[in-house]
């Protein structure tokens, strides 16, 4: 059994764990909250692109040219792709990363014995790893962003993927995140970013019910389409982005808030034990005195 400077040590050692875990709970609630308001004004905007993207493939001035667009054209078979897994730099964050790669992982693997080659574009340090482990063919790799940096990159990713895309260096191009549900739940997404599809499954219940928009277009069909087709494309990267942080911030809150808990547990059992440890020793010396005293007596007499 240990003594009790090893149990006070350890105590002390949990207090302070106890610490650095509640300082990062707070933390994470802070940014998570931040990371939602932005998320929510920024999903807004983004659906009604979509729609707008939807609406302007249906109207029939638009359709014929929206159709024979090359960003909407969609291969007869997809030989190749490329998937963006935006994943976190750091970890304490739980299982957030390991399980968004092990789908991604197991995806690349049905697609491989389809006959679909892969590439990656990693966003984020853990993906990277996870990659490189793994021995996937890597196209790029960039950090996450720094705050107020996320736009940007959404701009310079939509620029490099439309780029590759037009030049049929790839069939498809695939975003993979954790899509912030709430402060609980994040899902795993793997969504289609090129060749351009009218919404996202995970939007479809919010587009517009029974609404019909007739659409006057100035100057010109193709004129907006170049417009509005580059942008819609950075909106969509920058909603994953955006999203993947929220997740990611709420998953850092959850595992720091456990690990406080357990933190917290830790400190009472040992607390418990201590005080055991300390009253046996002090019942032993308490025996051993009364003993001695017992034995001086007998000696005497």
């Amino acid at each position: 059994m240990a003594n009790l400077k090893q149990i006070k040590r350890r105590i002390k050692s949990a207090r302070n764990i106890r610490k650095i875990t509640r300082t990062m709970k707070m933390v994470a609630v802070a940014k998570v909250q931040k990371a939602k308001r932005v998320e929510a004004a920024s999903g807004r905007f983004a659906l009604e692109l979509y729609q707008l993207v939807r609406d302007l493939r249906a109207d029939r001035q638009a359709s014929e040219l929206s159709t024979g667009h090359p960003l909407f054209k969609t291969p007869p078979i997809t030989r190749s792709q490329i998937m963006v897994f935006i994943s976190s730099d750091r970890g304490l964050c739980g299982s957030y990363n390991s399980n968004l790669t092990r789908d991604f992982l197991a995806a690349c693997e049905v697609d491989l014995k389809q006959g679909i080659r892969t590439q990656v574009i990693c966003v984020g340090k853990k993906a990277y790893l996870a990659c490189k482990k793994a021995a996937m063919p890597l196209r790029s790799f960039v950090a996450q962003p720094a705050s107020g940096k996320t736009a940007a990159l959404a701009r310079h990713l939509a620029d490099e993927l439309s780029k590759i895309f037009l030049a049929a260096e790839c069939d498809r191009v695939v975003l993979v995140y954790n899509r912030f549900v709430s402060m609980v739940r994040h899902d795993r997404v793997f969504e289609t970013l090129l060749p351009i599809a009218t919404l996202p499954e995970h939007a479809a219940p919010q587009a517009r019910q029974g609404v019909a928009i007739e659409w006057v277009i100035e100057p010109g069909v193709s004129q907006v389409l170049a417009s509005v087709l580059p942008y819609h494309l950075q909106t969509q990267i920058y909603q994953a982005l955006l999203s993947a942080s929220a997740a990611e911030h709420a998953a850092r809150m959850l595992a720091m808030s456990s690990a406080t808990d357990n933190a917290s547990d830790m400190i009472r059992r040992l607390t418990l034990l201590y005080n055991k440890v300390r009253q046996a020793a002090i019942t032993k010396e308490i025996l051993e005195i009364v003993g001695g005293a017992k034995a001086l007596k007998r000696g005497k007499s």
